[in-house]
């Protein structure tokens, strides 16, 4: 076991590729004799989310291993900084890690590929932390996502050419493979924190029962280090990718500038269109629109005239005719508008002009068929030669609110008793019904109406009435005294 008096945690993030390897071996140099473990940062972001936490640049007191972090965007240097490394960090989100994407496992193909000739440089077992953030557990379990990485990192394994030099034979040969999961920083805050906390310490912390470095495990003398990383510094750099021009890839390209050329020109011709038609309505702007259209496909089939019908000059005009399509239909769509507000203001004060009388119906409908046909005639010359554009939405909707307003038109003479329908007219009626209660409980000889079907009753014996000249009504006198109130009358 070795014993450190001091530990440093060393993160160098460069642009340029090489650079990495004189600040590291200065760095590393200044510390005398320690533990050293050098840590490549891999991934679509270098494994921002560990760096973030452990720091960006400088030198940070660490535990008991130095740790010299490598986090290099630049192809070369990161497949150096694998074949140099003790511990491999990849960063994935989960998403790319089911699906197997790019992003995913495939991601180490490209380094494995060149760090497999350096491996002689450090041929003693390295740890692979694959760390997946945004994870969620009710997606993938954490037994789901080794699984996952086991089955990606041998299906990146049988696609290497290995060297003959190579001593691995298997991807398990090369590495330990831990998987590290971090939920998502932005709907679990806390959780992603606190993962994120936890495996620093793992990184930082020799207390930590999870520490990756114990009795200097993955990690050498800072010696050894040193001299790997010269070792890689003489390394040449990656050579460019040659591939062999094929016909089709040069008529492509050739048909592209072709294309690109003609595209200036149709948009010159476009602006100055744009200019005559947007304001209002152009009634030569079908012609126009075809001139400028058919002038650049010409110029365009003079340009690739010489690559012959290959298909992919024929894809390119395809997709150059479709472009030019695309930018003549904006126009095209303002110039039916300015059509629809023309043909509705003409029909407008034609209503207007109509006066009342017994044909205003049949008058209201004719201008409604007028004011269809004169946009149909005027939209037709609107259409630019082989466009395949249709105006049927703007012309519906011209027609149901020019047929809206003539109804309203119709309907306020009606009202204003102006007009009175010739046929299909109806006389208003009123009718009301009126019910008497009925009476459930029967009713008296008071109450009980006169019926059809009652029987008069009257009385046989009448008394035939008497004057006062026979023996009729005589009045009869009283004494007035006896119309006084006394107290006897209470007693």
């Amino acid at each position: 076991m070795v014993v450190v008096a001091a530990a440093v945690l060393a993160l160098l993030q460069v642009v340029d590729g090489r650079d990495f390897m004189p600040s590291l071996t200065g760095s590393l140099s200044k510390m005398g004799e320690v533990r050293v473990s050098t840590v490549a940062c891999c991934g679509a972001k270098g494994a921002s989310s560990l760096s973030s936490m452990l720091g960006s640049t400088g030198v940070v007191e660490g535990g008991s291993t130095v740790l010299a972090l490598v986090n290099e965007p630049n192809l070369s240097d990161s497949a150096l900084a694998v074949a140099a490394g003790d511990v491999v960090v990849l960063e994935m989100c989960q998403a790319d890690l089911l699906q197997g994407g790019a992003y995913g496992i495939g991601q180490l193909e490209p380094l494995l590929q060149r760090a497999l000739r350096l491996h002689a440089l450090k041929p003693q077992k390295k740890l692979l932390m694959v760390v997946v953030t945004d994870a969620d557990g009710d997606e993938a379990s954490a037994e789901d996502l080794a699984a996952l990485t086991a089955a990606g990192l041998a299906s990146t394994w049988a696609k290497l050419k290995k060297p003959r030099d190579c001593a691995a034979t298997s991807v398990g040969e090369l590495f330990d493979v831990q998987v590290s999961t971090l939920p998502s920083a932005t709907f679990a805050a806390d959780e992603h924190a606190a993962g994120l906390e936890a495996l620093s310490l793992r990184f930082t912390d020799p207390d930590s029962a999870d520490y990756l470095f114990p009795d200097g495990r993955y990690s050498v003398s800072s010696s050894a280090a040193l001299a790997c990383l010269s070792s890689c510094a003489k390394e040449a750099p990656l050579p460019p990718p040659t591939l062999a021009p094929s016909p089709a890839a040069l008529a492509a390209y050739r048909a592209a500038e072709v294309a690109e050329a003609t595209s200036k020109h149709f948009a010159k011709g476009l602006a100055q269109l744009k200019k005559e038609a947007d304001p209002a309505f152009l009634p030569d702007f079908g012609d126009k629109a075809g001139a400028l259209f058919s002038d650049c496909l010409a110029q365009f089939d003079e340009g690739v005239a010489a690559l012959g019908g290959v298909p992919a000059v024929v894809a390119a005009r395809s997709g150059f005719e479709a472009q030019l399509l695309r930018a003549l239909h904006v126009p095209f769509r303002k110039q039916l508008t300015h059509l629809q507000r023309l043909v509705l203001s003409k029909f407008t004060q034609k209503k207007a002009a109509l006066k009342p009388s017994i044909k205003v119906e049949e008058q209201t409908r004719d201008l409604v068929k007028e004011a269809e046909a004169s946009f149909n005639e005027q939209a037709a010359q609107l259409l630019a030669p082989s466009a395949g554009w249709s105006y049927a939405f703007e012309r519906d909707a011209l027609v149901a609110t020019i047929k809206e307003q003539s109804t309203l038109h119709v309907d306020t003479l009606r009202v204003q008793g102006l007009y009175l329908p010739e046929y299909g007219g109806r006389m208003p009626i009123d009718f009301s019904a009126h019910w008497l209660m009925l009476s459930p409980f029967g009713t008296d000889m008071k109450n009980d109406p006169i019926r059809p079907k009652d029987k008069p009753k009257f009385r046989p014996q009448v008394n035939p009435m008497k004057t006062r000249a026979t023996d009729g009504y005589k009045v009869k006198f009283t004494d007035p005294k006896r119309m006084v109130f006394t107290d006897k009358m209470i007693q």
